[in-house]
């Protein structure tokens, strides 16, 4: 996948070449030197700085191409995302547990008195219907 086109710097099957000799895979650990491939993090197939490059196996390149797997430094980032939202959550709940409890009493004595109320109606109107 790496390999074609134009716009690779000229030196760029070798310095390909020499990461994917001595890395595996970083999402699935493929060692197969002949499954891997180079990618450029950012996109820039001129951006041959060591910490542009990845080695990844010819699945993951194409998934990360297509946008269906993230690289290993997305992921961390996702998960420090989802555990900032979490430790906010958290939290918020403190926060709003005395008052939960309380909301919950009232709309649960809220809802049995629309409950009992239509029941005593509904009662009421059969009671009535039998007298007449």
């Amino acid at each position: 996948m790496n390999t074609k086109g134009s716009s690779y710097n000229h030196d760029w099957k070798k310095i390909s070449a020499a990461l994917r000799k001595n890395q595996n895979c970083a999402i699935c650990g493929e060692e197969s030197f002949e499954k891997k491939e180079c990618h450029h993090i950012d996109f820039d197939k001129q951006n041959d700085a060591p910490d542009n490059l990845i080695v990844l196996s010819a699945d993951c390149h194409t998934k990360v191409h297509l946008g269906t797997l993230k690289l290993p430094h997305q992921m961390e980032a996702e998960r420090t995302k989802i555990t900032d939202i979490q430790e906010r959550l958290a939290d918020v709940n403190k926060l709003i547990a005395p008052y939960q409890l309380a909301y919950v009493n009232v709309a649960d004595c809220e809802l049995l008195k629309q409950n009992a109320h239509y029941m005593e109606k509904e009662m009421l109107d059969k009671l009535t219907s039998n007298i007449s």
